[in-house]
């Protein structure tokens, strides 16, 4: 009762479990792990990863039943008709009266013996499948990671962007509001708040891109999570993944890669899986052993004239072998196909192998640029601060042109966004190291 009990608790959390976490989440922002936690339940290339594992699990158990016995009966009833017998030269014929009910019966056994190791290798074949399955599914929940990684940080930078806008957009109202006044005072053009309000419209315009771009990835987000569309979808941004550092030794990351990395396990498997397949080919040339046994129910006696109105049974057991002639001569381009197969999987294994280190190197590479290209920025956006102070004070003491303050002004919005952008792409190219080496 207990068990039932546990089994049928166990059943409704389960079900339950999605709309729990949803509820969950509708009421705070998403984290990363969140989304990507979501993405492993929810998203639909991962389910039919999921059945095409549940698929290689059953395939491995039709392998494995090929070493249980084979159990046949067969059960018939018959009207038959009279027989008629001659000579051997065809005269003298007669008839000879059948018993008109026939009936047979029998139940009949086997049990492979021997096969060459074609079951073993079969057995082993579909266990691979398994893990073949399941590392494609590990390869594509790294990539569906890696993508919702990216529409995580393009959201942060699209955050960034609309934070400085906003914050322009009110430095650009003061400014308006300050140049009105010494407009009013006689000692300012109105041409000066002409341009300032035309910088006004340029950056609610670019406000409004952020915005829309922003919903857009909100909706490829939803889309790749499976998001209930009633519930709205808020992200976390975590100043904490800002503080992640990893080493920047290939080495390291290639060791990773080699160890880690789902696609070089594949590559990897697929020798093995085409090793295996050569010997199942060759196993066609060895011969099958198999006991038998079988028991057997006829009647009427047809071995005997008069024919026997009499139900006949007998029994029988002992040891068969089987051999394919023909394998001899039609086994030698089944052999020569294995081969090449073999040969052109160690090579895609190779292939994979220097494409994954060479793409590893690229991305330290590049990882290693975001880091220097990023500490650039900072001391840009410094210097573009600093100008700006400088100008703008000029600038209210009517001590330079419109012109010399807009430029001031937007280069400081430049300098900002480059800056901000850099730290997101810092993470962008060490979520792709995590990616390419299976760690994500």
């Amino acid at each position: 009762m207990n068990i039932n009990f546990k089994c049928l608790f166990g059943s409704i959390y389960g079900l339950l479990f999605p709309f729990l976490v949803l509820a969950q989440h509708a009421s705070q922002p998403l984290r990363l792990e969140d989304l990507f936690n979501l993405a492993d339940s929810g998203n639909r290339e991962l389910t039919l990863h999921s059945l095409q594992e549940q698929i290689a699990t059953s395939r491995l158990k039709e392998q494995t039943d090929k070493r249980l016995p084979n159990l046949e009966t067969s059960l018939t009833a018959s009207y038959m008709g009279n027989g008629y017998i001659t000579d051997r030269d065809f005269s003298n014929g007669m008839s000879i009266p059948i018993p008109k009910l026939g009936n047979s019966f029998s139940i009949e056994a086997q049990q492979l013996i021997y096969t060459g190791g074609a079951v073993k290798q079969s057995i082993s074949l579909a266990k691979d499948d398994i893990t073949q399955a399941t590392l494609s599914s590990e390869e594509s929940k790294q990539r569906l990671r890696f993508l919702i990684a990216g529409h995580y940080l393009e959201l942060q930078k699209l955050s960034n962007q609309r934070t400085i806008l906003e914050k322009n957009i009110q430095q650009t109202l003061k400014m308006i509001d300050q140049i009105n006044q010494k407009l009013a005072q006689g000692v300012a053009l109105k041409n000066n708040v002409t341009r300032y309000e035309l910088q006004l419209e340029y950056l609610q315009t670019s406000l409004l891109k952020v915005e829309n771009a922003k919903t857009i990835r909100l909706k490829e987000l939803r889309l790749l999570l499976q998001y209930p569309a009633n519930v709205d979808l808020n992200v976390a941004f975590e100043e904490s993944l800002f503080e992640e550092s990893d080493s920047v030794d290939t080495k390291v990351w290639k060791d990773i890669a080699m160890e880690r990395s789902p696609i070089l396990m594949q590559a990897a498997l697929n020798v093995v899986q085409a090793e295996k397949r050569q010997k199942l080919v060759r196993a066609e040339r060895y011969p099958q052993i198999f006991a038998f046994a079988g028991n057997y129910l006829n009647g009427p006696v047809m071995i005997e004239i008069p024919i026997l109105n009499n139900n006949f049974n007998y029994w029988t057991a002992g040891v068969g072998i089987k051999y394919s002639l023909s394998s001899i001569y039609k086994n030698k381009a089944k052999e020569a196909r294995a081969k090449l197969a073999l040969e052109n999987a160690e090579e895609l294994n190779r292939i994979n192998q220097d494409q994954l280190m060479l793409a590893v190197e690229r991305t330290l590479i590049q990882y290693e640029e975001t880091l220097a290209v990023h500490q650039s920025h900072l001391k840009a956006l410094d210097l573009a601060n600093q100008n700006y102070t400088i100008v703008k004070n000029r600038f209210l003491n009517d001590m330079v042109l419109m012109t010399e303050m807009l430029d001031a002004e937007n280069s400081q919005i430049d300098a900002s966004l480059q800056a901000s952008n850099s730290k997101i792409n810092i993470l962008f190219q060490l979520f792709h190291l995590k990616q390419l080496t299976g760690t994500l």
